[in-house]
């Protein structure tokens, strides 16, 4: 009997030994498959936001040539399609304005200078945006050599820009 219950208890102790093995491997194996997946899966759900987020950022900067191009089975398949088809319009839309206000300014250009009289345009730094002939041929500088640069620098060298600058700031003021 005692043989016996020895018996039973060494088979019990070599079942026990071979089931905490096993126990030890497969949570070896777990682990290192969450570890993996741990490192991995924020990757591959983080890299189509990154790549969305750098499109709208290039977007943004005026670059509407960028396109994004995902797996069309992917949950960002969608999104890319319709950011490229935004970027394309975008970028249409900006052509098609840039050729308006650039006709728009060479007709403005033509007609102020087929006026008589002199025109200079300032912003509200006093610098100078445009000047017709008129205005060039009286100041004695060339259009050219006026627009872009500030009126009170050019005044310094010029004295009837000089009092133009001057009569405007007493008008200002007053």
């Amino acid at each position: 009997n005692i043989n016996a219950i020895e018996h039973k208890s060494q088979i019990a102790s070599h079942s026990a030994r071979l089931a905490l093995v096993w126990v030890i491997v497969l949570s070896s194996i777990c682990i290192a498959i969450a570890l993996l997946m741990l490192f991995s899966i924020p990757k591959t759900l983080t890299a189509p936001i990154r790549m969305l987020v750098n499109g709208i950022l290039e977007i943004s900067n005026h670059n509407y040539e960028k396109r994004l191009s995902f797996d069309d089975q992917s949950e960002f398949g969608e999104v890319a399609i319709s950011f490229n088809e935004m970027a394309k319009e975008l970028a249409q839309y900006q052509k098609s304005s840039m050729a308006k206000i650039i006709s728009t300014k060479q007709y403005l250009e033509i007609v102020i200078n087929s006026i008589d009289y002199p025109i200079i345009g300032l912003d509200k730094n006093k610098n100078i945006l445009f000047a017709n002939n008129s205005a060039s041929n009286i100041l004695n500088l060339p259009s050219e050599t006026m627009v872009n640069k500030s009126a009170l620098d050019l005044s310094l060298s010029n004295d009837l820009l000089r009092r133009l600058i001057k009569g405007m700031d007493e008008k200002e003021q007053s």
